[in-house]
């Protein structure tokens, strides 16, 4: 006689849909964990949600409970975090229904805006949403901020040891502020960006300098150490920015390309009209920048990088309008720009599609200077 079995239809169809309430059991960690999140007072956090425009953000009180479920059970990764919004009946129980991806819980971009009666570096969502300030150093004006390749930490510029600018190093929570270039007073460091070129066992920093007397392109280790000079002429170079394991830099008003210790200068553009603040996509094969016209303005451009020649072919413009756009940023996957915009005497930050510049959307909007975006992802150490 053959053995009888329970039944087992995986695809039965149920009159009323399971509540995942009741497949978390009474006395569970998340049960715990949602119990005394909401039992907490959260008004100080919601107060910090003061940004009018972009998409309504995730409820703190469950982001609350997912991150903390997460570091009680050793989910520590974003990216595992969000994972775990679709396998996991604990996360789904805790969430609501709710699936925020892993750049909601951990991406930020920074930029630059003096809200604060001087220049600190702020941060906020993709949409425009959460804005935080970073560097909240009150006395002093922190700007130009990049975000290095690991993900963990943000260079930028500030005047607060020295008047005429030093390159700093910061976590990406805004801790442990450091002064990369202290020795170089009444010189002026700038445009530094944070990348990972093939002969570095890590993150390696460029910026321009007027140390020896003219603006020239050096590179240094991210706690300043192996100070390189890479660029050595009469002309000001400067704004450079890693492209993969190869620097691109603009020089007397046009793109340049050389190779990670300043070999191969070629010349990308040969363009009349003048370029500036190169950013490099995530593959390294493209480079948006800004360009003047003396018939609109400034508009953001792009520019795929060619092996040889002048010009490169495949410049697409991206905006069209009479006031300015500048410092273009790429997103992590390439898929959008964020840029400045002067409207009516006030800088804003955008977002628009970087395949043909639409879908342009303001992120920022009050009346004060908001600018110099930089897109970044936060890789969380596992």
């Amino acid at each position: 006689m053959a053995k009888t079995f329970r039944p087992y239809e995986p695809d039965q169809q149920l009159l009323l849909p399971p509540s995942v309430q009741d497949w978390v059991p009474e006395g569970h960690l998340a049960r715990f964990i949602s119990d005394m999140v909401d039992s907490m007072d959260l008004s100080e956090i919601e107060g910090a949600y003061t940004e009018e425009r972009g998409y309504p953000p995730y409820h703190p009180c469950m982001m609350l409970k997912l991150l903390l479920f997460g570091y009680c059970t050793g989910t520590y990764s974003s990216r595992k975090m969000a994972a775990k919004l679709q396998d996991s009946v604990a996360f789904r129980f805790l969430a609501a229904g709710n699936e925020p991806d892993f750049r909601t819980i951990s991406d930020f971009r920074n930029f630059t805006t003096d809200r604060d009666g001087d220049f600190e570096i702020y941060r906020m969502d993709d949409d425009g949403s959460d804005q935080a300030n970073v560097t909240e150093f009150s006395t002093a004006d922190d700007t130009a901020p990049e975000l290095c390749v690991d993900g963990l930490r943000l260079v930028f510029v500030s005047d607060r040891d020295d008047s005429s600018g030093d390159v700093f190093i910061m976590d990406v929570d805004g801790t442990d502020q450091t002064n990369l270039t202290p020795d170089t007073a009444g010189d002026v460091d700038k445009d530094p960006d944070c990348g990972l070129p093939s002969s570095s066992s890590g993150p390696t920093i460029v910026f321009a300098t007027n140390r020896d007397g003219n603006y020239e392109i050096y590179r240094m280790g991210i706690d300043g150490s192996d100070l390189t000079r890479l660029t050595n002429n009469s002309i000001a170079d400067g704004e450079p920015t890693w492209c993969g394991s190869n620097i691109v830099f603009t020089r007397d008003g046009d793109l340049w390309l050389m190779g990670e210790w300043g070999e191969d200068e070629r010349e990308l553009s040969c363009s009349l009209p003048p370029e500036s603040q190169p950013s490099c996509h995530p593959s390294g094969n493209i480079v948006a920048y800004s360009k003047y016209l003396p018939s609109s303005s400034n508009e953001i451009f792009r520019l795929n990088i060619c092996s040889s020649g002048c010009p490169c072919v495949g410049e697409v413009r991206l905006t069209t309008n009479t006031v300015p756009d500048f410092q273009p940023s790429w997103s992590p996957g390439g898929r959008y720009i964020a840029f400045g915009r002067l409207v009516s005497s006030d800088y804003e930050i955008y977002r628009m599609d970087a395949e043909d510049g639409s879908s342009q959307v303001v992120l920022t909007d009050n009346d004060d200077t908001d600018n110099i975006p930089s897109w970044g992802e936060v890789r969380e150490e596992d």
